[in-house]
């Protein structure tokens, strides 16, 4: 059983603090939203549900969520400061578990970098991208959890 999924804010905060304390300094919008997205898509490759509650945007630089980018907006590249909008709900175990070890993967990733990971051929960004640019479109969960089922059985293998 995965739990209730989070708000994509709480999820920002939690990362936020994990960067804090992990000396990671260079969380900038980009980068956060990004981590936030693959810890969504890597939690439904493993568990199957999804880790956050609102729609993922097809957006020109990637994956986005509209709340975070609603909190965000405006800072640039700039390092975000936690917390972000006052949602700071803790993730359960199997959630924090799994979050800790994305955030571990990509931390020395900046957000270009992230961004360039969520662009890759065939993944759920590009595929939306590809046939609704420019229109808000959503990236379907199923769509996001089919690519990470397929990531996560490569990596165990």
């Amino acid at each position: 059983m995965s739990g209730n999924p989070m708000t994509p804010i709480a999820l920002a905060n939690y990362l936020l603090k994990l960067a804090e304390g992990n000396g990671v300094e260079d969380m900038t919008p980009l980068k956060l939203t990004k981590l936030v997205y693959l810890c969504h898509g890597w939690y439904m490759g493993v568990f199957g549900d999804p880790l956050v509650d609102e729609e993922v945007k097809a957006w020109e630089k990637g994956p986005a969520f509209i709340s975070i980018y609603e909190a965000v907006k405006g800072g640039g590249n700039s390092p975000v400061s936690y917390p972000v909008n006052g949602d700071i709900t803790r993730p359960h175990k199997q959630q924090k578990e799994l979050i800790d070890q994305v955030f571990d993967s990509y931390k020395h990733l900046d957000g270009d970098k992230m961004s360039e990971r969520t662009h890759q051929p065939g993944s759920p960004w590009s595929l939306v991208w590809k046939r609704f640019p420019d229109v808000n479109a959503t990236i379907p969960n199923g769509l996001i959890r089919k690519y990470y089922e397929m990531k996560a059985n490569v990596s165990k293998n």
